[in-house]
């Protein structure tokens, strides 16, 4: 988390939060606005969003916006991984961070594939899909995936999809 995060969060601690405003797609865009809201253009808002995005204690997803937290709706998971470069089966989140070892590859009954890794459960950007067969049959092979259904995703990961406030906010 940025530090002028982490110093406006101490200055103003009881800052609202907010929800319906930020949400990912499946292509690890960041998006706001009413659902499924325009997408964030300006590389430099997307890279802050990235860095100070993280899991709440509830389970939701969010992005501390100085003092405010930001519930993020998620279209899948909460992560959205690529292949890191041009050779490598290593991934790099759509928040810029490496996901590091892939610790099981899941593929639901849409025929999406998911890796669970250090970082956590995470869609593999469709636009990668040719280049992941290709570089695992390269290597022997494609690996052993696990099935699940989409609906079951969140509770088995632990994380809530659309966060909504609490009845007491």
């Amino acid at each position: 988390m940025d530090e002028i995060v982490k110093a406006a969060m101490r200055k103003w601690p009881n800052v609202p939060d907010c929800y319906a405003w930020l949400h990912l797609d499946a292509r690890g865009r960041w998006r706001i606005g009413a659902w499924p809201g325009e997408p964030i253009t300006h590389v430099g808002l997307k890279e802050f969003i990235g860095r100070n995005y993280q899991q709440h204690i509830d389970g939701s997803y969010i992005f501390q916006n100085g003092p405010q937290r930001v519930f993020v709706r998620l279209a899948y998971t909460p992560y959205v991984y690529r292949l890191s470069d041009a050779h490598s089966l290593e991934l790099t989140a759509h928040s810029g961070q490496a996901a590091g070892v892939v610790q099981q590859w899941f593929q639901d009954e849409q025929g999406h594939v998911l890796a669970q890794t250090a970082l956590g459960i995470g869609l593999l950007d469709g636009s990668d899909m040719n280049a992941f067969v290709q570089r695992c049959e390269a290597r022997g092979g494609l690996p052993e995936f696990h099935s699940l259904k989409c609906g079951e995703v969140a509770a088995r990961f632990g994380f809530v999809q659309n966060p909504q406030p609490s009845p007491s906010n």
